[in-house]
């Protein structure tokens, strides 16, 4: 039992893994509230069902409910970035946990709670240890709040959480929570991120046809495209927001690559675009290295992320660059990766694509090789540049793109030069077009 006179904020994950000890803690009087911060589960579909289960629950106990903010794509930048193929129980866990109770913790903070505990300590297949040296580190600093260090799973509490799983019909989760904690026998879920190119400078031309170019990548989680793919008799895509030919698709080579290398059987494929298509932003090589990442878990092929990063890269110059999903310098055809430093911490990005303004990637690229004496850009350039304040950066860290695209689409200029009069601190075109962003200041920072 707690002392006397202190509340309890307890943050629940889903009502089986809180059913029998909102039970105790009701019988033995105690003052509790429930705090649902969950922005790691995916879909939103799973997220609005396990809420939905673990309202009424609460509401019989007489216990109330306070449900935070939902915000998988902060969840997603803060947490599993760089940690995608992470397994259970390792570092992603560690980090979705203490993203999870430090919002708790400053909740708890606010409302005069004097202890926090989760019931996510109540499920065998978390880990105990990294629970509480999540919530032992949510705590620091905040004067009056007390970590409850409490194993929900002894007492008798896991034969009763079993017996109230029964009782209620509660749903029978098939993961933890995340996408990429899904990783039943027959199905993965996966939502492929965006990707902004922070400057884009476009060098000499490759024999094999190509550009050598430098640019730093960066993953923008605020779009994403939503990717299922099931174990099936017989191979299948299916695409919805694209209309061209599907065996093109990303996803149906990086399945016939995958089947070739390693012999994989047959899957279905349903693709939901929500990143704006040929924009310059990446969605088709996200899908593509989001579907590598998905066969290598159904089949359990235990490939590294640098073995992703190979077959990927076989099928788009920037497909590597989304296996590990983090800032990422890029060199020569934008294959060559080697980790960045996140130079947007503070700010936020804004992107719009202008309507009806479609660019030719492989066009534009073609302007580059005429006239034959072109000065080409300092190599390793851009990377002093990108060392500056980004209150430096206008006019100095340029997208080559720019030069060629707005001339004769000048309504991707207009759109850059709208984001400056509304504040940005620095604007550009990503990739070759026709998406802008706009980097702000966020606020109170």
């Amino acid at each position: 039992m707690t002392q006397k006179n202190q509340k309890l904020l307890l943050h629940s994950c889903c009502a089986p893994c809180s059913g029998a000890i909102l039970e105790q803690l009701k019988a033995q009087g105690e003052d509790v509230l429930v705090f649902f911060s969950n922005s790691n589960i995916a879909p939103r579909s799973e997220y609005d069902k396990r809420l939905a289960e673990l309202r009424p629950y609460c509401s019989s106990l007489g216990i109330p409910l306070v449900e935070d903010e939902y915000d998988h794509d902060a969840w997603l930048a803060d947490v599993a970035r760089g940690f995608e193929n992470c397994p259970e129980r390792g570092e992603r866990c560690q980090r979705c946990f203490e993203f999870r109770l430090k919002r708790a913790a400053l909740y708890a903070q606010k409302t005069g709670c004097q202890l926090l505990s989760t019931t996510l300590a109540s499920s065998r297949w978390k880990s105990l240890e990294q629970v509480n040296a999540a919530g032992q580190k949510a705590v620091e600093g905040l004067c009056g709040l007390q970590w409850w260090e409490k194993n929900w799973r002894k007492g008798g509490l896991q034969q009763r959480r079993g017996e109230i799983i029964k009782e209620q019909n509660f749903y029978n989760q098939q993961y933890c929570g995340c996408e990429f904690s899904l990783q039943n026998s027959k199905k993965m879920i996966l939502h492929p991120a965006a990707k902004i190119n922070l400057g884009l400078r476009v060098l000499d031309l490759r024999a094999d046809g190509f550009h050598n170019i430098e640019s730093l990548f960066y993953p923008l989680p605020i779009l994403r495209d939503e990717l299922e793919i099931s174990l099936a008799d017989s191979f299948s895509i299916e695409i919805e927001g694209a209309d061209w030919p599907v065996e093109k698709d990303l996803c149906a080579k990086a399945y016939r690559l995958m089947q070739q290398r390693f012999g994989i059987g047959p899957v279905s494929i349903r693709l939901k675009k929500g990143i704006p298509v040929g924009a310059g932003l990446g969605g088709g090589s996200s899908d593509c290295a989001a579907t590598i990442r998905a066969l290598d878990r159904l089949f359990h092929l235990g490939l590294s992320a640098s073995r992703q990063e190979e077959l990927a890269a076989e099928l788009g110059s920037d497909c590597a660059f989304f296996v590990r999903n983090c800032p990422q310098w890029a060199s020569g055809r934008g294959d060559i990766l080697s980790d960045a430093p996140d130079v947007l911490r503070g700010y936020e990005i804004r992107v719009e694509v202008p309507e009806n303004e479609k660019i030719n990637t492989a066009a534009a690229y073609r302007s580059f090789q005429e006239p034959p004496h072109r000065v080409l850009p300092q190599e390793g350039e851009l990377r002093s540049l990108l060392a500056l304040p980004l209150e430096e950066w206008r006019g100095r860290v340029v997208n080559d793109f720019e030069t060629v695209v707005f001339p004769q689409h000048p309504a991707v200029e207009k759109l850059k030069e709208e984001f400056y009069r509304q504040g940005a601190v620095y604007a550009s075109m990503s990739g070759s077009g026709s998406a802008v962003y706009g980097i702000f200041k966020k606020q109170g920072v």
